[in-house]
């Protein structure tokens, strides 16, 4: 089972915080969160739920917890995608 790190986060996080998120980076060139829900990866990495479920089997990826919400590291994910030539 792959390793998950819980996150404290001052307030829960809903879908009303992913709609900011996503709605933020097409305002904002230049605003890049720290993390994104792993929901969210294939639009924001170009990468599918299920590849980025191996990398962290493999133990290339980490997944966070975020309350009952799996999160990504936005620069780790990053890196992996780099790494391993995978589209973004």
């Amino acid at each position: 089972m792959p390793h998950q790190n819980n996150i404290e986060l001052e307030q829960p996080v809903d879908d009303s915080d992913v709609t900011f998120i996503r709605d933020a980076a097409k305002e904002w060139p230049d605003f890049k969160p720290i993390y994104v829900p792993l929901i969210e990866a294939p639009k924001w990495f170009g990468v599918s739920r299920d590849t980025i479920y191996r990398a962290s089997k493999a133990g290339d990826l980490e997944i966070y917890k975020a309350g009952s919400r799996s999160i990504l590291k936005v620069t780790e994910v990053q890196r992996w995608v780099e790494r391993s030539g995978r589209s973004a």
